[in-house]
């Protein structure tokens, strides 16, 4: 597009640059009025139309050339807008997948973590029943040996009141 642009300035240029010799030539030929009249007339005349000729192609072709560069401005912004729409669908596609997967990351997770602290919880009941039988366990040692001992301090004390008293 933009060699397109280019050349067509340089083609007004140019066609400029002739507009410009022949009101030049205009200017030359005026101070000749004098010699030749109606040859002078002639050239003018015909010189006139010329002009006039040149400045009716370069308006066509300005015109051409505002028209081109005006579509070719149409097609570049109905690109970008295009592309725009589809990067855009893109991030949202994007960003919609990514949250699904950090919400299934983090559903898993927490299944992780729930299935965890249920072993660990479970772990904690059997360890705290352990303890509690083997607690069961010495204090039932400690209370057979108190009894034990409370059954022979009581045997003790009967064979010494039976000694005494007799």
């Amino acid at each position: 597009m933009s060699e397109s642009i280019d050349q067509n300035t340089e083609n007004y240029k140019e066609k400029i640059s002739i507009i410009q010799t022949d009101l030049k030539g205009f200017n030359t030929q005026v101070t000749e009025v004098d010699k030749e009249v109606d040859p002078v007339e002639w050239r003018l005349t015909n010189q006139i139309k010329d002009v006039k000729h040149d400045i009716n192609v370069v308006k066509d072709d300005l015109t051409d050339y505002i028209n081109v560069v005006k579509d070719d401005l149409t097609d570049y912004i109905r690109e970008v807008k295009d592309d725009l729409t589809n990067d855009i669908q893109k991030v949202e596609s994007d960003l919609k997948s990514e949250i699904q997967n950090v919400r299934s990351d983090l559903k898993s997770e927490i299944q992780n973590v729930r299935s965890d602290l249920k072993s660990e919880i479970q772990n904690v009941r059997s360890d705290l029943k352990s303890n509690m039988k083997e607690q069961q366990s010495s204090l039932k040692w400690f209370i057979g040996i108190f009894i034990t001992a409370g059954v022979a301090v009581i045997g003790v004390v009967v064979t010494l009141i039976t000694l005494f008293v007799k």
